[in-house]
Formats: C-alpha cells, sequence, structure tokens
C-alpha cells in the first residue's frame, strides 16, 4: 500500500496518495507511510501538520536523515530557526554528505531569506518506499 501510495504521489495524485498511506497505517506504525504523509502535507504548504507527522517519525525512529532533514526544512518554513537549526546541526553530524546537499538550512536559518535556485528545490521531498 504504502508502495503504490508512492507512486500516486509522484504522479501528483496525492489524494490516492494519502489513501494509500493511510491504510497501510491502519495496519500497523509504518515510519515510511508516516514519513510520506509528512511529505504530502508538506508539498501543501500545511506546515503544522507535516511537522506533527515528522515529529512522530522521529520519536519512533531518532535520528534518520531524512527525517531529520523534513523537520529541518519544516521548522524554517515555520520560520523556527532555532529549531531548525538545532536540528540541522543533528543531521550534519549523522549524515554529512545529505545536510551539504542543504546547506542552505545552516545558512538561511538567520536571516529567513533564501536563494532563487533554493526556491525551486523548496517542496522536493524525498519519498519513502521501504
Amino acid at each position: 500500500m504504502n508502495s503504490l501510495g508512492v507512486l500516486y504521489a509522484k504522479y501528483g495524485q496525492s489524494d490516492n496518495a494519502e489513501e494509500q498511506f493511510t491504510r497501510a497505517l491502519k495496519q500497523k506504525t509504518y515510519l515510511p507511510a508516516i514519513i510520506n504523509l509528512g511529505n504530502l502535507s508538506f508539498i501543501k504548504e500545511d506546515w503544522a501538520g507535516a511537522l506533527r507527522y515528522y515529529k512522530q517519525a522521529n520519536d519512533i525512529a531518532p535520528g534518520v536523515p531524512h527525517v531529520l532533514l523534513a523537520l529541518a526544512r519544516t521548522d524554517l518554513e515555520l520560520q523556527n530557526y532555532n529549531d531548525a537549526r538545532n536540528v540541522y546541526e543533528k543531521l550534519k553530524k549523522i549524515d554529512p554528505v545529505l545536510a551539504d546537499q542543504f546547506s542552505y538550512l545552516g545558512e538561511s536559518q538567520n536571516t529567513g531569506t533564501r536563494s532563487a535556485d533554493v526556491e525551486a528545490e523548496r517542496l522536493e521531498v524525498y519519498w519513502e518506499s521501504e
């Protein structure tokens, strides 16, 4: 169900994707489905909803790099700059390569600004299939 949800999400069918992720969660607590529901909220710019899902995912499996990245990005959108900075620093320790790809998180937190090239990538997410 989660894999089908990812397929739907990649093709812009967010309602069908959400249905599949939710169905997967009705069976059991499944980290990828929780992350993916957060991703759907993130894409819809429902920052509070995204943050809830990402925090839930982090509670289940602390220190997962994609979850830390998602938390930092969402906190930045919510202008929670201190929280974003703290989570980004954790990400840098766990996965410096991934953190480097999103170095704007370390740069823009103090000013709240972002460059045009960062803006273009702003709503891209990592879909979790397993």
